[in-house]
């Protein structure tokens, strides 16, 4: 009874769904709503495959007014016996979070984000401000949260990365679209290694929080988000990643994680990618692959299955300048990060990203097969897949997300 014109419209239209297509429907309205039925702030929209073109119309897909943002597309499978990108009709599973930047989600994503804007104040304090006992207290908590491992006190620690996702959550507005979800599902039913490799890295890949067990979307993969090893070694910045699941990005770790059968998502661009990162050309979205190719090779001696993932509008959550230089890439590469100058919201140097909507889309799973002896041949083969893939997957989704006039660049 207390539902608006809008939300009783858009049951109306779902009502009159053929049955036989839809295989569930959790539609999310306004606040008011929410509250009075406390119904999370996520919502699902899911259709079987067999929903054609005009059944979808039916269904109130297709209609510049529907506000569910699912519409009928067409998506990549991947040939598993030639490595070729073949085209089915298939629908969406979207999940979308009602974006709020207010007072606690922008606490949140400091406490998840802004710790290494924090480190660099407390450095700058300690080394021009500080008298002598003020340095004494703060060397002294730094080495009292440094000796404990990364992630004590474990049970407390993680509660509070999982409310500072949630949160953050809602600061981002996550939206997640998923092309093949029931894929992914079956993979992860089988006990089989999975790799999403996400793009762009941009200054901070943080789109890749919408795969931590934390959010709703994909919780059922548990899914470790590999990051640079610099990360462990920074006071705080260290406990909060590892209280959001984070671990290292290291060869060692990809390699026994795909070895126990486990899930994982990492940034193959990585900090070369940062390196190239320009202003002066607004309309290019730069992604460092065609050299990228030591993952496919894990992938190909474990049987892992790889998975395509893009994240848009994460370029423009921060302004930043670049030192540029061969001496400067040669120091990102052994530092595992790329010394910079980066503003956020409100204009603070190395402060929290600008509260835009994140839109990570994901791709169809690339199945590739387990071989012995693994060859440059095969390794090229499917490296040239998985590229094909993820520029088929930014020209899918590039015009919903408002990039219909940028142009994908593969270095």
């Amino acid at each position: 009874g207390g539902q608006s014109r809008r939300t009783r419209k858009l049951f109306r239209q779902r009502r009159d769904c053929p049955p036989q297509f839809a295989t569930r429907i959790n539609l999310h309205f306004g606040k008011s709503t929410l509250r009075a039925a406390g119904i999370e702030s996520v919502y699902i929209y899911t259709f079987n495959e067999m929903c054609s073109q005009s059944s979808a119309q039916q269904c109130g897909e297709g209609n510049d007014n529907d506000t569910s943002g699912n519409h009928p597309k067409m998506t990549g499978s991947i040939d598993k016996e030639n490595g070729t990108v073949s085209k089915k009709e298939s629908q969406w599973t979207v999940y979308d979070t009602e974006q709020d930047s207010s007072l606690l989600p922008t606490i949140a994503v400091l406490l998840w984000i802004g710790w290494m804007g924090i480190d660099v104040y407390l450095l700058l304090y300690l080394i021009f401000i500080a008298d002598m006992t003020q340095r004494a207290v703060i060397i002294s908590i730094v080495i009292a949260v440094t000796i404990p491992p990364p992630g004590f006190p474990m049970a407390l620690g993680e509660r509070l990365g999982k409310w500072s996702l949630t949160q953050s959550e809602k600061y981002f507005g996550m939206k997640t679209t998923l092309e093949n979800e029931e894929s992914i599902k079956k993979i992860s039913q089988s006990s089989s290694p999975l790799i999403f490799a996400h793009e762009p890295h941009d200054v901070l890949p943080f789109p890749m929080a919408v795969f931590s067990p934390y959010l709703p979307r994909l919780r059922y993969l548990n899914c470790a988000c590999l990051v640079t090893s610099a990360i462990f070694h920074i006071p705080f910045l260290r406990q909060m990643y590892t209280w959001t699941h984070c671990e290292s990005v290291d060869k060692k770790t990809f390699r026994s994680k795909l070895l126990r059968n486990e899930c994982l998502v990492f940034c193959p661009g990585g900090v070369q990618e940062v390196t190239m990162m320009d202003p002066a050309f607004p309309d290019d979205v730069l992604v460092y692959l065609k050299t990228r190719k030591g993952f496919i090779k894990l992938a190909l001696e474990t049987g892992a299955s790889v998975v395509p993932s893009f994240g848009f509008n994460t370029d423009g959550c921060y302004g930043y300048w670049i030192p540029r230089g061969k001496v400067v890439n040669k120091i990102a590469r052994s530092l595992g990060f790329l010394p910079m100058v980066f503003w956020g919201r409100f204009g603070i140097p190395f402060g929290i990203p600008k509260p835009k909507k994140i839109h990570v889309v994901v791709g169809e799973v690339i199945k590739i097969p387990k071989v012995e002896n693994v060859t440059n041949e095969l390794v090229d083969k499917w490296h040239g897949v998985f590229l094909t893939e993820m520029e088929a997957l930014f020209e899918r989704h590039k015009k919903d997300a408002g990039y219909a006039h940028r142009k994908l660049k593969i270095l």
